[in-house]
């Protein structure tokens, strides 16, 4: 640490700040990493599921049997956004333009981020209901397009042995992921928005592996068409 002193003191150079940064999720350790308390190498890849590690970093522990299940379902029905969504829409343009992979991943990760805030703040009715599933789901949760995918949806749970208590067939997909993972213990908006980022980016990253500048000829510039005009001043 340096012994610089500025020329004139003031409440952010008088107070005594600490000289190390407090980690309360990851501890390395000489012979393993420690996340949440469990041994990385020594434990949780040796046991657990890929998914389940990422349940223990948002939510702090281990899930059971039931959980794994229903993190597992919904992260995979997550893990597909198109390329007509903002996300991928903006890593591509970078990809085409010639830009690198990081950096592509780096301005989609941004967009991912934002896209998952606003699914969370727009189904605000959706999780209040999810404290009391008795009756019809909100209106702003529901989507009649949606019927089929949902459907394979609870027949995937079915099948795995955890149905859904909270899916409903009139659910859009946003809406029914949602109840997926808060029955899978995500109840926070934060843990919700932390998921959809987490599952979503391995998608993106699979377009723009695949996108290269000679893709260009291929991206519809003139949606919606337009046609430029000299100015005449």
């Amino acid at each position: 640490m340096s012994d610089w002193k500025p020329p004139t003191g003031g409440a952010l150079d008088d107070t005594k700040w600490p000289e190390t940064l407090v980690a309360k999720a990851i501890e390395p350790v000489a012979d393993d990493d420690r996340l949440h308390g469990y041994s990385v190498l020594g434990d949780l890849a040796r046991h657990y599921a890929y998914s389940d590690v990422i349940y223990l970093s948002l939510v702090g522990e281990l899930p059971d049997e039931s959980q794994s299940t229903l993190f597992r379902v919904a992260m995979g029905s997550l893990a597909t956004p198109t390329v007509n969504e903002a996300p991928s829409h903006v890593g591509l343009l970078g990809r085409i333009c010639g830009g690198a992979l990081a950096s592509s991943i780096a301005a989609a990760t941004i967009a991912l981020a934002d896209q998952a805030r606003t699914i969370v703040q727009r189904h605000a009715e959706l999780r209040a209901w999810l404290a009391a599933p008795t009756d019809a789901p909100p209106a702003s949760a529901c989507d009649p397009a949606d019927a089929a995918w949902v459907r394979t949806l609870c027949e995937t749970l079915a099948i795995s042995g955890t149905p859904t208590r909270t899916v409903r067939h009139e659910m859009s997909r946003d809406a029914a992921r949602l109840c997926v993972l808060f029955e899978a213990g995500l109840v926070t908006a934060d843990q919700m928005e932390a998921a959809l980022v987490a599952a979503r980016i391995s998608g993106v990253t699979a377009e723009l592996l695949l996108a290269t500048p000679r893709d260009l000829g291929l991206y519809p510039v003139k949606l919606p068409p337009f046609h430029y005009v000299e100015d005449g001043r």
